[in-house]
């Protein structure tokens, strides 16, 4: 079979994959597309070997669920889920495919009925609402090799993401500031990189793990909108600097707090004051540049 080049506009030369040539696939492809830019923008679906172009392809001509064109919602989620499995390697290393991409309701793509012993009931897509809108997604390790697409910032009613213990690289995408429901992150165990986006703070987060990764920067003042809603933070084995914020103090829900393991400095004595009336486990490096008289 050869391959057909789709041209729209003007300005961009499309080459579909040889799977599925035929003038309705072309016109349910170009309507996705339509659908995806709005949210996404047009740059990126122009390269034919990229997550994004692959998990369009995917859902417009090789999904056999064939969801319906004006169910959006539907497409713009089972899209960046899909988009999820092409970030990390396409899946290839996946220990269990979690039944993504089956034909099922990507509510159903969690392996359930044939777990994997290892891994346990709750992996996967593993709660939905009562409108099939993905609640929580745990992709824990699973041995994902890839890049966390900024596009995950869509599922906006997400309220926990676990994509720990894997092998996943780059930035995290500042886009998770966009879901403002979301009160689990857990990234820690990866090989992550860059600082922690400022939009994190935004939210209303009670559990955030970034630990052992190879994260930079510093902590700002404005980890303080957390203050009432934080209870466990773990920014252990990263490469943080700076010095701790003393808003700090003012956390009086944290719980578990560890920062050992980076270049923090400055005397971190604030964390034993009594404002820390729950406090249960704090870990820091008190040698070198930090002081702690606790």
């Amino acid at each position: 079979k050869g391959d057909i080049t789709h041209h729209r506009g003007d300005s961009h030369s499309l080459k579909l994959p040889s799977t599925s040539s035929t003038p309705l696939s072309m016109d349910r492809f170009n309507s996705i597309m339509n659908i995806l830019q709005i949210m996404h923008g047009e740059e990126r679906f122009s390269n034919v070997y990229s997550a994004q172009y692959k998990a369009l392809d995917w859902i417009s001509n090789l999904d056999l669920a064939q969801i319906p064109i004006n169910d959006v919602e539907r497409i713009t989620q089972r899209y960046i889920l899909a988009l999820v499995y092409f970030s990390t390697n396409q899946g290839l290393g996946w220990d269990s495919k979690l039944d993504f991409l089956d034909p099922s309701h990507e509510c159903s793509w969690n392996g359930r009925g044939k777990e994997d012993a290892r891994l346990g009931p709750f992996h996967g897509v593993y709660e939905c609402d009562s409108n099939d809108q993905v609640k929580k997604l745990y992709l824990g390790n699973n041995n994902l090799k890839g890049n966390i697409p900024d596009e995950i910032g869509d599922l906006s009613l997400l309220d926990t993401l676990i994509l720990s213990e894997n092998r996943l690289t780059g930035y995290i995408p500042e886009s998770l500031g966009n879901i403002t429901g979301l009160s689990w992150l857990d990234l820690g165990w990866n090989d992550l990189s860059g600082s922690i986006p400022t939009a994190l703070w935004n939210l209303s987060l009670s559990v955030l793990e970034l630990h052992n990764n190879i994260l930079t920067g510093s902590i700002p003042n404005k980890i303080g909108s957390l203050n009432t809603s934080l209870v466990d933070l773990y920014l252990d084995n990263n490469r943080l600097t700076g010095t701790l914020p003393d808003i700090l103090q003012t956390f009086y829900t944290l719980e578990y707090f560890t920062v050992q393991e980076n270049f923090f400095e400055g005397n971190i004595s604030f964390i034993c004051q009594n404002e820390y009336t729950d406090m249960k486990v704090f870990r820091a490096d008190c040698r070198y540049a930090i002081q702690c008289d606790c």
